[in-house]
């Protein structure tokens, strides 16, 4: 006959803490081991790490129209990390963010700003759509150097050509690209071809781009 199951009780607590403890203090060595590499880990990055980022200190950033599986894509802007700790900032604002807001986020970026177009769920595209957020583009322009980027919402090629023509240099697509990947494996395909191909369909033509200058209302 078995015992039936019970909560645990708040005095049952400290025992089986001791107990886990107690379980942890057999690997001891090992335990110690690992602090010990860790420390002399970080101490010898700390030493000798100052050019670690030597060979990733550029971002490439191309624009929204271009191919970047093409052979010999180049890129339109470089970014310098130049920062203290060689490490690029990403800022955050959305349109109805204070403008001081949107103004200290552009200013304090050195990798790019993310527009986040609107509140919601991520998926949504903008009730005006997103070639209305020019003016937010603008503001954030006067502040800084580095490429502003636009998400939320993006999914279609049409989403793409209305980012673009709200002057931004990037558009951001996260949930459509992770459906993308997840249709894959529920297919048992190529993840790479998948993605390959979805990041293609959403490149527009000059002419969409020209035609996106007007809001695009849609819906992901």
């Amino acid at each position: 006959m078995t015992e039936p199951i019970r909560a645990l009780d708040e005095q049952d607590e400290p025992a089986l803490l001791r107990d886990q403890f107690r379980q942890l203090l057999r690997y001891r060595t090992l335990l110690v081991t690992g602090v010990l590499l860790g420390l002399l880990g970080s101490g010898w990055l700390a030493l000798s790490g100052e050019d670690t980022y030597a060979a990733t200190g550029e971002v490439s950033v191309r624009s929204a129209t271009s191919d970047p599986f093409a052979a010999g894509a180049s890129a339109d802007k470089g970014i310098n990390i130049g920062s203290e700790r060689q490490t690029a900032v990403v800022t955050t604002c959305y349109p109805t963010s204070p403008e001081e807001t949107r103004a200290r986020a552009a200013r304090e970026s050195s990798a790019y700003v993310y527009l986040v177009a609107h509140y919601g769920r991520s998926g949504t595209a903008p009730p005006a759509g997103h070639a209305a957020l020019a003016p937010v583009v603008a503001g954030l322009r006067a502040h800084t150097n580095s490429p502003i980027a636009v998400g939320f919402g993006v999914s279609t090629r049409s989403h793409v050509a209305a980012v673009a023509a709200s002057g931004a240099d990037a558009a951001i697509v996260g949930s459509a690209g992770v459906a993308r990947v997840e249709q894959a494996l529920d297919e048992e395909g190529s993840v790479t071809t998948a993605l390959r191909d979805f990041v293609r369909s959403l490149q527009p033509g000059p002419d969409e781009t020209s035609k996106a200058n007007t809001p695009i209302r849609t819906r992901s």
